[in-house]
């Protein structure tokens, strides 16, 4: 009997870890190529245009976006240093919708390099701004003092969804393409463990339109010591269909979704300063990959990640300088 147990918990470990290399392999990327080196700052954020395919990133350092072609190839820069139409403090995010309309927030604060003195901040309003697909200016949202803009992605009917916060409450917004404002989702907390996250210390920091489900989902994560991360599934107008915690122990920089409905999370190794001069090191560098019910499915590792982006077939990893394209064999 003692044998036969054994020998059934052998077969059972063999078979659980065969499950879990086959998932692997299932959702396993590769490295296909790399560019912008030499061209990128300090990307803080990357689109896919869905119809050319053409790659932008938005370089915080140089405050600007860098247009890229299908291939990698440098197409051209639009944006620079300023408060006017067209120009950028601190470029955040950049989305591109299904008209090829691109929208980049600014974020409204530069870090001026005075000689012999301290630095100074320039500030600014937070605001969206947008742009044809080839960079040219097409108009801006302005917005009052003290509301931030924490994060957009596009709309399948084009404009954007928008995560704001104001005097520490964050809510979500929508505009057309011409960022007029449209009825947003009124989250509706329904749950005691939905309602923690409205009650947590924290905030939402982007969020993503699952154009194969039809739903918004959203990610939170607390201030200070990052040890959880909220993942929310909402309808259109705005209940909870699914909430999940994540495990996660690094940052999280970005969120990205296939077009079937996988949900892609970017991961970054973060330094945690305890008492002593070395930090603590947690999490890890590299992409999550959760089902449209938030089960984990797959992960590949990469170079410390910046901002995250997925089409068809690629996904796009920012670094600090370059992108990296991994192409998955699953999809």
């Amino acid at each position: 009997m003692m044998k036969t147990g054994r020998l059934t918990r052998t077969v059972t470990t063999v078979a659980a870890l065969a499950w879990i290399a086959c998932m692997g392999a299932a959702h396993a990327a590769r490295m296909t190529r790399t560019f912008g080196q030499g061209r990128i700052g300090a990307a803080n954020s990357i689109a896919v245009d869905p119809i050319t395919k053409s790659v932008y990133v938005a370089d915080r350092s140089k405050q600007q976006v860098l247009i890229f072609d299908r291939n990698g190839r440098y197409v051209r820069k639009f944006g620079g240093l300023g408060r006017g139409p067209g120009r950028f403090l601190s470029p955040g995010d950049v989305a591109v919708d299904a008209k090829g309309q691109v929208y980049v927030t600014d974020t409204g604060s530069y870090e001026k390099k005075i000689p012999r003195r301290d630095s100074e901040y320039v500030e600014g309003p937070h605001r969206i701004e947008r742009f044809d697909r080839r960079g040219r200016y097409l108009g801006q949202r302005i917005f009052p003092p003290y509301t931030l803009v924490r994060g957009v992605s596009a709309s399948v009917a084009g404009g954007v969804f928008a995560v704001m916060s104001y005097d520490g409450s964050a809510y979500f917004a929508r505009f057309d393409s011409h960022l007029r404002s449209l009825p947003a989702p009124r989250v509706r907390w329904s749950s005691e463990d939905v309602k923690a996250i409205q009650n947590s210390q924290g905030y939402w920091f982007t969020a993503l339109w699952n154009m194969k489900l039809n739903r918004l989902a959203a990610a939170q994560t607390p201030s200070g010591s990052v040890l959880n991360v909220e993942i929310v599934h909402m309808s259109v107008q705005g209940k909870i269909v699914k909430h999940t915690i994540l495990h996660v122990e690094g940052s999280i920089v970005a969120i990205a979704a296939d077009a079937k409905g996988h949900i892609y999370i970017a991961e970054r190794v973060q330094e945690i300063y305890e008492v002593g001069p070395r930090p603590e090191r947690r999490g890890r560098n590299g992409v999550l990959i959760y089902d449209q019910s938030l089960r984990q499915i797959g992960s590949f590792s990469t170079n410390a990640p910046t901002a995250l982006a997925v089409d068809a077939g690629n996904t796009y990893i920012a670094g600090e300088d370059a992108v990296h394209v991994f192409h998955a064999a699953n999809r």
